[in-house]
């Protein structure tokens, strides 16, 4: 569900909650949007750094569900 919701991330998610599936919001299932910079350097280390350890915590999750 994350992977394939980066490539398409207005779709609408939904989440089981264990009684139903809720309208979930893009943090809940582990994705986020990244709005570029136009010119120069699309992201700087910081913000490089930031995703990978999100994206590192979020395949960790993966593999346990």
């Amino acid at each position: 569900m994350r992977v394939s919701h980066k490539e398409n991330p207005f779709h609408h998610i939904e989440q089981w909650n264990g009684m139903f599936f809720h309208l979930a919001k893009l943090s809940e299932v582990g994705t986020y949007l990244l709005v570029r910079h136009h010119v120069g350097q699309p992201m700087c280390d910081t913000l490089k750094h930031w995703c990978n350890m999100l994206e590192t915590a979020e395949e960790v999750k993966d593999l346990a569900e």
